[in-house]
């Protein structure tokens, strides 16, 4: 799929770790913050024990926050819908000049791919490897003409953020590790946990945090937030959260139904 064929695409953004479990298909689902618009009467954003959830129709969310009643949010994604997965990658070669083709090595996992690109791709795309000193382009450099990972959303729905259980965290890509001594740990990545038991090396508690599924995705969840988040959107706050489920499609399937879908809105 060259530039100029390219299509217009929602898009997620995951870090490399996640990435990885992806492609892996280990992770089928993910949870991402509802951002509920604050209230007009205090000009503050509620917190979750002010805000009740009365309707879902898979498009908009219905709430009744303080003193506003109806208030709507639109989901990010539709059952159906095809998303682009933006990733960490950088320009590994120019294949062909005269037909633009270029290869793309990813972070995720190290593979490199071929793309059909347009002229004004490939020269982006080797400015963008001059300009930069890192090696790696941030994934808001790269476009649909060179991405290889796209999704199909298979389900949309709103849970609070406490009610994931140990085998939706599995889907979320967490796995089981056993360690030397025979004990049970689970995390997103062997990589992930070795890193989390080094800097608690000093506290008895990092077994006990990774003990089960859902302790351990909390502790993912947790390390993606900002700190303006706290109180509202960690985990102690338990606040609603979009559960997306998705499956990997090829490029192809996403170009004609993405076509497809267009074509029916259009008509």
């Amino acid at each position: 799929m060259k530039e100029s064929e390219a299509i217009y695409l929602k898009q997620m953004f995951f870090d490399t770790m996640l990435t990885a479990s992806i492609i892996s298909g280990d992770k089928t689902v993910t949870r991402r913050k509802l951002k509920i618009p604050k209230n007009t009467y205090t000009d503050r954003y509620p917190v979750p024990s002010e805000t009740v959830l009365y309707n879902f129709n898979g498009i908009k969310a219905r709430f009744n926050i303080g003193d506003i009643f109806g208030t709507q949010i639109k989901a990010p994604y539709r059952t159906g819908d095809i998303v682009l997965v933006r990733e960490t990658s950088h320009l590994n070669k120019v294949i062909d000049r005269k037909s633009p083709k270029v290869s793309m090595c990813f972070k995720a996992d190290g593979r490199c791919m071929g793309f059909d690109v347009t002229e004004f791709e490939m020269n982006r795309l080797l400015k963008l490897t001059d300009k930069k000193k890192e090696q790696w382009l941030s994934p808001y450099y790269v476009t649909q003409a060179t991405s290889r990972l796209f999704l199909e959303i298979t389900d949309v729905r709103i849970e609070r953020l406490q009610d994931i259980t140990d085998e939706q965290a599995l889907q979320e890509g967490i796995k089981e590790y056993m360690t030397d001594d025979m004990r049970t740990y689970y995390a997103p990545s062997k990589q992930w946990c070795c890193e989390f038991a080094s800097k608690r090396r000093n506290r008895n508690d990092w077994q006990e945090k990774l003990s089960t599924p859902v302790k351990a995705f909390r502790e993912v969840y947790e390390s993606t937030l900002k700190k303006k988040d706290t109180g509202i959107c960690d985990w102690q706050s338990n606040p609603y959260v979009w559960v997306i489920e998705f499956r990997k499609v090829d490029r192809e399937y996403a170009r004609s139904e993405e076509r497809r879908v267009g074509k029916e809105c259009r008509s």
